[in-house]
């Protein structure tokens, strides 16, 4: 390929790999392909519209990476207790047997919480709404807002608050049953329970969620909601 937009001199460098390509270089800084060595691509990604980079090591660069990937896989070995033929394999039935066991965790984690929905949150009430306040195992957001649903569900009508926490995160989340539309905002429960464990959300009147930092404060964000839910339904 010709790159008639740059500039050569009259006489050109030429750099040849026999049967593979044949490229322009005013700058090369070996004498020989051969005194390249190994060549090992690390990283290739795009940096232009149609440009592509590509960062290698050679030499006895390339030879210590082989040598520490050679360590690495032998650790992998070590550890599968499986020769490196198998690791890939190892690895896969390990991940589907991790897979299969955050499922039953799931699966219990909602069973438990429902079922202390069932048996606990009619009692407690404000201005006649039934409320479901809970502080439950951390897990993913998805699962958190399964449930939440859930209680929601299962209440029929009313409002249902769940806190998670682990070190250094908190996650919250509202959900209001649609027959209360207009009297009680999940957007603004969440916003002021996550100011309690210094962070902020919110979103829609009938789902929200927020997170926070001051796991500590979990409790307290939690009695916060209900405050809050007090003050949007005009209890004393």
């Amino acid at each position: 390929m010709a790159l008639f937009g740059e500039k050569y001199g009259d006489r050109v460098r030429t750099v040849e790999v026999p049967g593979f390509s044949l490229e322009l270089c005013g700058g090369c800084h070996v004498a020989n392909t051969g005194a390249i060595g190994a060549f090992l691509v690390t990283a290739e990604r795009g940096i232009a519209s149609g440009v592509r980079r590509i960062e290698a090591v050679t030499g006895t660069g390339a030879l210590e990476r082989i040598h520490e990937q050679e360590r690495v896989l032998a650790a992998v070995e070590d550890a599968l207790g499986a020769p490196a033929e198998r690791a890939a394999e190892e690895i896969a039935a390990l991940r589907a047997k991790l897979k299969e066991r955050d499922d039953e965790l799931s699966k219990l984690r909602l069973e438990m919480i429902s079922g202390a929905a069932t048996a606990e949150a009619a009692p407690e009430e404000i201005a006649g709404v039934a409320l479901a306040i809970r502080q439950v195992p951390f897990a993913p957001v998805p699962e958190l807002r399964n449930m939440a649903d859930t209680l929601r569900s299962k209440l029929g009508s009313g409002v249902v608050v769940l806190g998670a926490a682990q070190p250094g995160k908190v996650i919250l989340l509202a959900a209001v049953s649609p027959d209360l539309k207009g009297r009680v905002h999940a957007g603004d429960i969440v916003k002021a329970s996550a100011s309690v464990v210094g962070g902020g959300g919110g979103g829609r009147p009938d789902f929200a969620q927020a997170g926070g930092k001051d796991a500590d404060k979990l409790g307290e964000a939690l009695d916060t909601a209900r405050t809050e839910i007090g003050r949007q339904l005009g209890a004393p």
